[in-house]
């Protein structure tokens, strides 16, 4: 009895006393939890599986364990919003530079689309102006650079400035806006020229044009494939366009001529800073425009101008004159032709001017002078008279004036001469361009 009673309780008190420190150990172990101790996820997991197995035998044990369990949960969650927010700003600052970059490539093409749109409207208005001859200067400036480059092919059917041409492709630069306005003058002067109809005359309106007075009496229009309807194709570059081109005669045949004339090819504009035209170069068949023209007048010939002194024999059949390129015009040359139709002899010729030898009280000065202001400017230009023989006998003479490039410098030792030469063409306007 006394024995095992005393052994009981001694158990008891050992039992007591064994698990004093136990509960101490749990206590230290979730308080190092609660405290924030920055052990590693892997001894936290260990510490877990050690309360899960040993430690959850009292309620105060798992009363600590859940404890811990949810500020476990919450750092956790913690981090993963932290995170997530950084994800966030980093996310919305991308968006933030993606939308600075398309807003930025939308007002590039917005600039770009203004930019084109102003490209092809000033390109029209640069045909308008070639195709309408347009001799203000300033109209010319609102659409080109001053220094503006022409490049076409030599065209032997009008009057062109052959100075700077290039041998190996026969195409010619021409450099400025007075170059062009020449430039645009021949062509309409070429055209007219085939049926005689001058750029300055005493006429009020051009016939058959309700009231409108065009140059030479030729209307001319253009079309360009600027993308305006469905079909048409332009290339757009960085600094400008290329598109084709069509520039047609209207009422050649109206004139009295078998057909009408029509030029197509391609153009390509190149613009400057500012949106001015600072180089325009043509490609078109030449061939085919000289043989239009070739065809409207019925000629078996071709019809050929003559751009220097060289090649003014190509137009020895008709008559004219050769003379300086400054007042007062002295004729230096003269050729069967002219005696014949004037009735001047080549030796009365030499020295004296068209005005001296053929003008007279019909003859209308403003005219003259109109067209002597284009000669002026070494402009081809032409226009219809009234002029008389030197046996008094009155006519009526369409003149055509063509610039010719000043003659190549001589070998050493032979100088070149100072005088700029230029041709004058006199014939009858009854006549075709090649009859007379």
């Amino acid at each position: 009895g006394k024995g095992g009673g005393a052994t009981k309780k001694g158990s008891k008190v050992a039992t007591e006393k064994d698990s004093r420190p136990a509960k101490r150990v749990k206590a230290d172990k979730l308080s190092a939890s609660d405290s924030g101790d920055s052990r590693g996820s892997d001894d936290d997991e260990g510490d877990e599986d050690e309360l899960d197995s040993k430690d959850l035998d009292t309620e105060e044990a798992k009363i600590m364990y859940r404890r811990m369990r949810n500020r476990k949960h919450a750092a956790a969650t913690r981090q993963r919003k932290k995170e997530s927010m950084v994800q966030m700003l980093e996310e919305l600052a991308q968006l933030r530079k993606d939308k600075l970059k398309w807003a930025d490539a939308e007002h590039q093409e917005h600039r770009q689309l203004l930019r084109r749109s102003t490209w092809i409207d000033c390109t029209h208005r640069a045909f308008a102006l070639q195709t309408n001859y347009n001799s203000n200067p300033a109209a010319w400036a609102a659409c080109f650079d001053p220094n503006v480059v022409l490049v076409q092919p030599v065209t032997p059917y009008r009057s062109s400035d052959t100075s700077r041409l290039d041998q190996t492709t026969s195409r010619c630069e021409l450099i400025g806006i007075p170059a062009l306005m020449k430039n645009a003058a021949s062509l309409v002067v070429a055209l007219g020229a085939l049926a005689n109809r001058g750029l300055h005359n005493e006429r009020p309106e051009t016939p058959g044009t309700g009231g409108l007075r065009l140059p030479c009496d030729v209307a001319l229009s253009y079309d360009l494939s600027t993308g305006q309807a469905g079909s048409e194709v332009v290339g757009y570059r960085d600094d400008g366009l290329m598109c084709s081109f069509k520039i047609l005669s209207r009422n050649l045949m109206r004139l009295g001529l078998l057909q009408e004339v029509a030029k197509c090819g391609t153009v390509s504009v190149r613009f400057n800073g500012v949106d001015l035209i600072d180089r325009i170069e043509y490609s078109f068949d030449v061939m085919s425009v000289w043989r239009q023209m070739q065809n409207a007048v019925a000629s078996r010939d071709p019809v050929l101008v003559p751009t220097s002194l060289a090649t003014a024999n190509r137009v020895s059949r008709m008559p004219h004159i050769v003379a300086n390129a400054c007042y007062p015009w002295r004729i230096i040359d003269a050729n069967p032709a002219f005696s014949q139709l004037t009735g001047y002899m080549r030796e009365e010729a030499i020295g004296s001017t068209l005005g001296l030898l053929l003008e007279g009280d019909a003859t209308d000065i403003s005219v003259v002078e109109a067209f002597m202001d284009d000669c002026l400017s070494l402009r081809s230009s032409s226009m219809e008279v009234s002029h008389y023989r030197k046996d008094g006998v009155p006519m009526r003479n369409f003149v055509q004036f063509f610039p010719l490039t000043p003659p190549t410098p001589q070998v050493a030792g032979h100088p070149q001469s100072e005088v700029v030469p230029c041709l004058f063409v006199v014939r009858p306007t009854s006549g075709w361009f090649t009859d007379a």
